[in-house]
């Protein structure tokens, strides 16, 4: 019976929370609508922090470059109902040698997809 009580409460929290706004903007779209997103993020760094102390370079790579492409896109479905699609595509380039687990100096791919 306990476990029971703690999942109604946790999804009767969670519609309580969402139930005023949308995620991100804080607007329903009406129903029909669809609103997209796109963006880019480039990312270069060759130094990282151990606690508060920044060392560098970073181990293995030297310099790690990422580009970052996403995509965010909202449905109306009803007046109370949206679609919410997030999909972020990562591309990330190491200029130093090979990762000693993968061998690889690149990797890419979307990550972190939400619906």
């Amino acid at each position: 019976m306990k476990n029971k009580t703690s999942l109604f409460c946790a999804l009767f929290l969670t519609v309580s929370i969402t139930y005023a706004q949308g995620i991100i903007d804080g607007f329903y779209s009406a129903p029909g609508n669809i609103s997209l997103t796109a963006s880019y993020t480039a990312t270069a760094y060759d130094e990282y922090f151990v606690g508060e102390e920044k060392v560098g370079p970073v181990p293995v790579h030297n310099k790690i470059t990422q580009d970052i492409f996403s995509l965010y896109a909202k449905y109306g479905v009803t007046e109370q109902l949206m679609l919410i699609l997030n999909a972020p595509y990562i591309s990330a380039s190491g200029e130093g040698d090979p990762d000693p687990v993968n061998g690889e100096t690149k990797q890419s791919g979307f990550q972190d997809l939400s619906i």
